[in-house]
């Protein structure tokens, strides 16, 4: 496999695939000898790939309709991403790091709930993840973007901050 390049999807041997998801779960099964992205047990891996789709279809929408409501529907949404979250560091509990010492499948798609929820909730002046109705998931945060990877790989927090504000129209 000498063509393999990663950007907007995933293209090898032309074949394209969009779904993140779906990227992870190839790139599991091709490279097996070096990632182990999933869990090897069944029952554990079918927990990443529910939580992965939990993320994916329910706290993902949730938290862009709070980005996008105005007036009460601010208040609606908020709600709605608090259960989302509640029900997902339930699911996460106790767990650190999900792979131990390394990033795994469900850390990557998590990404959206411990690096970017938080963005965006500055960018738009609404709070809804916070350390102190959430500390499992901020305790999972933490450990992820401590992580020597995520540290050299993720982009600067700021600098998304400030376009967001900027595209959402609110000011610093």
């Amino acid at each position: 496999m000498s063509e393999l390049r990663l950007g907007f999807g995933l293209v090898l041997l032309m074949i394209r695939i969009v779904e993140s998801l779906v990227i992870l779960e190839y790139i599991d099964e091709i490279w097996k000898e070096n990632t182990h992205l999933m869990p090897s047990k069944p029952y554990e891996r079918a927990q990443a790939r529910f939580w992965a789709s939990f993320i994916d279809d329910k706290i993902f929408p949730t938290t862009r309709k709070l980005v996008w409501s105005r007036g009460d529907d601010v208040e609606k949404a908020k709600e709605e991403l608090e259960e989302m979250l509640k029900m997902f560091e339930k699911g996460i509990e106790g767990k650190g790091l999900v792979g131990g010492s390394k990033i795994v499948y469900l850390d990557l798609v998590a990404l959206l709930v411990y690096f970017w929820i938080p963005i965006l909730q500055e960018s738009i002046g609404q709070q809804v993840l916070t350390r102190e109705k959430f500390p499992g998931i901020y305790s999972w945060s933490d450990v992820l973007l401590g992580h020597p990877f995520m540290k050299e790989n993720l982009p600067n927090r700021d600098d998304f901050v400030t376009s967001f504000r900027a595209r959402f129209s609110l000011s610093s």
